[in-house]
């Protein structure tokens, strides 16, 4: 699944206050997603709520890069550097301790770049009256661009192919969508 599509299949699913206006429910979503993620490869969860966790971060950067105009194909995108480090068709049940330890470290990058994000939203706030500036919108671009990079590799590292993480997250989203239940808080909804 390309990524202008997952953004534009995600969007139907959005549905918190001001959809259209408000970048700072995904700035918050993005942060505790990136949080949950981080905890799952600390704890060498079972791969598959790795990816989940993945596609839910993935979620708040679309609905984040959709708030401020962008499209997510835009953002620069590490593919071509990072396919190397693809493990495609990973067949462990869990994260080895090795693997949790090496993605550990890069969702912790991930957090840290997705903390800079909060930070530039925190000012438009501040300094803007709320208002995405044309010198802070291209803030944001750089640093929406320096998140997509860091998911990309925690992805390949995970061998999680980032278009199969993207379509799974979507028929989550569906299913919940379809059922009601969007809304509330874990993933046995």
């Amino acid at each position: 699944m390309k990524l202008n599509e997952y953004q534009k299949v995600s969007r139907k699913t959005a549905t918190y206050p001001n959809v259209g206006s408000n970048p700072v429910y995904p700035v918050l979503g993005l942060g505790g997603e990136a949080g949950e993620l981080l905890d799952k490869a600390i704890k060498g969860a079972p791969l598959e709520d790795f990816g989940n966790e993945l596609g839910d971060v993935l979620w708040y950067v679309a609905q984040l890069a959709t708030e401020a105009g962008f499209n997510l194909e835009e953002l620069k995108t590490p593919s071509c550097h990072a396919s190397h480090l693809a493990k495609p068709g990973r067949k462990d049940a869990a994260l080895s301790k090795k693997l949790s330890v090496e993605l550990s470290k890069l969702c912790t990058s991930l957090v840290i770049t997705i903390a800079a994000v909060s930070e530039c939203t925190k000012k438009m706030w501040r300094d803007d009256q709320g208002e995405l500036t044309k010198q802070r919108k291209e803030k944001l671009f750089g640093l929406l661009s320096e998140v997509l990079t860091a998911w990309h590799l925690v992805a390949y590292h995970a061998g999680i192919e980032p278009g199969t993480c993207a379509r799974n997250n979507c028929a989550k989203l569906a299913s919940r969508q379809k059922r009601g239940v969007l809304g509330g808080s874990g993933d046995n909804r």
